[in-house]
């Protein structure tokens, strides 16, 4: 996400010329909305612990926090509430272009859910949910968060437990749409659900292990999921067979890598925009904060999304 943003202190959405041109960190610093989870020890485990929304547009973002991410996750996560502003609009359906010629309260009808992922063979701790939140209370859930920066060095992590959690233990009874699930990622998930990581991170009691694939499969069924993948530290070819593994379970335009990692906050923008039926009003909000180059690259990023809707 670049320099610029459009939202105004007390949670009203504005979209003058003045607030486009005007940089997060400044408004981070008026509404004290900066990211200091880095200093916490992290949430515990979710066990026992239902997550559910009443907004009408429920949005989970499942971010792996370990160290292939380099600073990507603390990149996402100091981004985020200024996110949620674009986003609420953009799902809606408001059209910057129009707001900025007469701002109007937009009502704030999203929330956010966000799940940070780690490894839950090594990590100490592989699996933090912030229930759905917005405004003040999304900033306060994200700053609990804590990005371990661990892995297993597998080349996968636990992502397969929290597309678990989300398909057992999550519910978005008055969604309008149907909610969005955005994970971002470089690496695949383990083959297999553990039956005893399960028992001592969420408190489910299963008989034997699950088949990851059946439950990314029931994910996709229950969330319109995605995901982006930035490549940062393998090869080629080590990438294109995580890429395969996540095409394996979800539809392929789902399954997006990301020319330039830093694009990843404007293309949830896009990705989102698309799947509420709003890809115009997401490249618009876009344009009035980033250079035509940010733009293009977060275009090609989602590329495959657009190509299959053309062909559609």
């Amino acid at each position: 996400m670049g320099g610029d943003t459009t939202y105004s202190t007390g949670g009203s959405y504005d979209w003058s010329e003045r607030a486009a041109r005007r940089g997060a960190a400044s408004y981070a610093a008026v509404d004290r909305r900066t990211y200091t989870g880095y200093s916490s020890k992290g949430l515990k485990p979710p066990k026992g612990m239902e997550i559910s929304s009443e907004s009408e547009i429920p949005l989970v973002l499942m971010l792996d926090g370990t160290g292939s991410m380099s600073r990507l996750p603390r990149f996402i996560l100091e981004r985020t509430p200024t996110m949620f502003y674009e986003l609420n609009a953009v799902i809606q359906g408001y059209d910057p272009k129009e707001l900025a010629k007469k701002p109007v309260e937009v009502p704030a009808k999203l929330e956010m859910s966000i799940i940070c992922i780690g490894d839950a063979y090594s990590d100490h701790s592989p699996l933090q949910v912030v229930g759905f939140k917005k405004h003040a209370g999304l900033v306060k859930g994200i700053n609990q968060i804590y990005p371990e920066g661990g892995g297993g060095g597998t080349r996968e992590e636990s992502y397969e437990l929290g597309a678990y959690y989300l398909n057992r233990h999550c519910k978005t009874p008055k969604s309008v749409i149907k909610p969005i699930c955005i994970i971002a990622g470089d690496e695949a998930f383990y083959d297999k659900v553990d039956r005893f990581q399960v028992r001592e991170l969420i408190g489910d009691n299963l008989k034997e292990d699950i088949d990851s694939r059946d439950v990314m499969k029931e994910l996709q069924k229950k969330f319109d999921a995605y995901i982006l993948q930035p490549e940062l530290h393998y090869s080629k070819s080590e990438y294109e067979k995580i890429h395969e593994k996540w095409r394996g379970v979800l539809p392929k335009d789902r399954v997006m890598v990301m020319e330039d990692p830093e694009a990843i906050v404007n293309c949830m923008i896009m990705v989102s925009g698309y799947a509420s039926g709003h890809f115009k009003e997401a490249q618009h909000a876009l344009e009035r904060r980033e250079e035509p180059w940010e733009i293009d690259q977060a275009v090609r990023a989602v590329h495959p999304l657009l190509k299959s809707k053309t062909n559609d």
